[in-house]
Parts: structure tokens; sequence; C-alpha cells
């Protein structure tokens, strides 16, 4: 698994905003496994499903304070798992590249 960091901006309610909305900074570390796409077309044979891309998050601050995962707010898991994926596939293609 591949170690990333995380920062980023998200939207958590707050009953004293005029919108009903906070926007705070979260910063998480995560581990991601690699990920194979797969292969579905060519020779029935030599395909294979897409596999990996598993993400663990390690630890999140919300605006710089360690959070618990049972009091993180809707929504922000998967906002974690997107934005790892995320990354993940970018590192895939710069290494790629070379």
């Amino acid at each position: 698994m591949r170690s990333h960091s995380l920062e980023f901006e998200f939207e958590v309610p707050d009953d004293d905003a005029e919108d009903g909305l906070r926007v705070v900074t979260v910063e998480a570390e995560v581990k991601v496994s690699p990920y194979d796409a797969g292969k579905c077309y060519g020779d029935p044979n030599s395909c294979y499903p897409p596999e990996g891309g598993e993400v663990e998050i390690d630890s999140v601050k919300i605006d710089g304070k360690l959070w618990p995962e049972n009091e993180w707010p809707k929504g922000l898991a998967e906002e974690i798992e997107r934005q790892a994926a995320e990354n993940e596939r970018d590192w895939q293609d710069s290494y790629d590249d070379y």
C-alpha cells in the first residue's frame, strides 16, 4: 500500500452559520492499494476484473484537531476515499510517464 497525505476543504452542517454550512480544512493520512483497471476486451481468456484501490484511513484532522471516526461529519469518509483514489491515479499516471 502507498501512503498519501490529503488536505482539502469540506462543508459541514453548522446551525450558527447563515447558510447552515461551515467550511473546514481536512487533513487525512491514508494508504491506498495499487489499482489495476483489469482487462475486458480482446480474447476472453486474457480478460480479468479490476483489482485493488482499497483505501485505509489512518488519521483525520479537522481544522488541526485529531477527530475520532465516530465523530466525522456525514460524507467525510466517502470524500476522503474519493480524494485518495484520485491521488493514487495521479501518482500512477505520473509514474507511468517515465
